[in-house]
């Protein structure tokens, strides 16, 4: 896609615009802005807010959901200026009017007959469902309860037992485990439900369920259609942000991120420690 800034002086009214105000920039969290899930390099919010004040168009692309988000970015509503991509692309979500929009939902009846499968055939796997308030936890499930409060969200996870779970509203399911076995997972998955759900992974120990067909990049029609004259900016570490990158205009990487997504990425920027998100600003900035 070919594009140039456009000149910051109109002829009519001489209307001067902001530098970035012809830019959509999405980003991923976990691995691209926070480290760990905790620490986000402070040159990092103050570039967004920089960026945001130029009159740039900035929002989150996460597989987390609007209950999470706040834990790690508590600040959301002031750094956002366009709805996030979360759950992996199942919504977007409206910061400033705490508003869901286009959802996309997991087929119930093989959502919940799939979740009885993994429980038989692999006993040692956790999961949970993501809903519009938060998460589903079957009872008994440790390996998820204490992943969730290693996380410090386990507070937004309600337990019900198995038999409960009734598949309506579920934006994703999530499992976790060892790498071996999540390998076997993902191959029961696709050799039983590939033309029912969408299978992607966002850590080594993650394998994300969603509705067919979704991604990150399943909202860019949305955005595209609110932003029409806006280049598509787009950065992440992982399989899950594949195609949000594919899709982009201008794709860009931190230098911690998977080997795919490298190969994906135009642009290669920072360690996630280092600032990579404030990186790519900066570079975004000396192009124009």
């Amino acid at each position: 896609h070919c594009w140039k800034p456009a000149n910051k002086n109109h002829r009519k009214g001489h209307i001067r615009m902001k530098k970035f105000e012809n830019i959509l920039l999405l980003s991923d969290i976990d691995g691209t802005i926070a480290w760990n899930s905790e620490y986000i390099p402070p040159e990092n919010i103050e570039k967004i807010l920089y960026f945001k004040e130029n009159g740039g168009h900035f929002a989150f692309s996460s597989g987390r959901n609007h209950k999470d988000i706040y834990r790690i970015l508590p600040n959301l509503r002031e750094l956002v200026s366009a709805p996030c991509i979360l759950c992996n692309g199942s919504y977007l979500y409206d910061a400033e009017t705490e508003e869901i929009l286009n959802p996309r939902y997991l087929d119930e009846k093989n959502a919940v007959t799939l979740l009885h499968e993994i429980k038989s055939s692999f006993p040692t796997v956790g999961f949970r469902v993501t809903v519009p308030d938060g998460f589903l936890v079957p009872a008994g499930d440790a390996v998820m309860m204490r992943q969730l409060s290693e996380w410090g969200i386990a507070d937004i996870a309600t337990v019900r037992e198995l038999s409960e779970f009734d598949g309506k509203e579920w934006f994703k399911a999530v499992f976790v485990a060892d790498v071996a076995t999540l390998s076997e997972v993902a191959a029961y998955i696709e050799a039983r439900y590939s033309e029912v759900f969408t299978l992607t992974r966002s850590s080594e120990f993650l394998l994300e369920l969603q509705p067919l067909g979704v991604s990150k990049s399943f909202q860019f029609p949305f955005l595209r259609s609110r932003y029409q004259s806006a280049t598509l900016y787009a950065i992440g570490d992982y399989d899950n942000d594949a195609e949000m990158l594919r899709h982009a205009d201008v794709a860009a990487c931190p230098e911690n991120a998977s080997e795919e997504i490298k190969k994906i990425a135009a642009i290669h920027v920072c360690h996630c420690k280092d600032g990579a998100l404030a990186d790519l600003i900066e570079k975004i900035d000396m192009t124009l």
